[in-house]
């Protein structure tokens, strides 16, 4: 029982000291504190307005001070969307970059439900939103053609973050 014990105490002894020495990480000052995600979501909207062509605000968050935009994503509309278009930019009024074209159409969300086709989608990103280097925030959602009634969707918004090099 005693070698037990001491097995015990010296393997708990170890594990002390090799957390103690804490891990190593890519960004030690960073508020990580570890391997920084190549990949986020930044950006969420839920519920966006559908048959509002007003401006609809998505406000970003990265660990760095740049972004490129990765994709935007639309989900669970709450209705079959037929005739919702539009775009998204770095700034209201359809004014800055242009991430997302004016005639982009979300007539492919036909259904709500998980794990049915026509459930998402991708929107075509511009070219505004693959080379550039963005620091936008917020960006904003806004339809050129509203769905010509109620109707809701959720966006998502996913970027890599560019980390400063040393």
């Amino acid at each position: 029982m005693r070698k037990l014990f001491a097995a015990f105490a010296a393997l708990t002894l170890y594990a002390g000291a090799a957390s103690a020495a804490g891990p190593t990480v890519q960004f030690p000052n960073s508020p990580w504190k570890g391997s920084a995600p190549a990949r986020i979501q930044c950006g969420w909207l839920q519920s966006a307005n559908m048959n509002s062509t007003a401006d609809q605000a998505i406000p970003i968050s990265v660990p760095s001070s740049t972004y490129m935009l990765d994709s935007i994503v639309i989900s669970n509309a709450s209705v079959s969307l037929s005739t919702a278009a539009g775009g998204f930019y770095t700034a209201a009024s359809k004014g800055g970059t242009t991430l997302v074209a004016n005639t982009q159409a979300y007539s492919t969300l036909t259904a709500a439900a998980v794990n049915a086709a026509g459930s998402s989608m991708s929107a075509t990103l511009g070219t505004g939103a693959t080379t550039s280097a963005l620091n936008a925030s917020p960006i904003y959602f806004s339809l050129t053609t509203g769905q010509g009634a109620a109707a809701t969707a959720d966006i998502r918004v996913y970027c890599r973050p560019l980390y400063p090099t040393r």
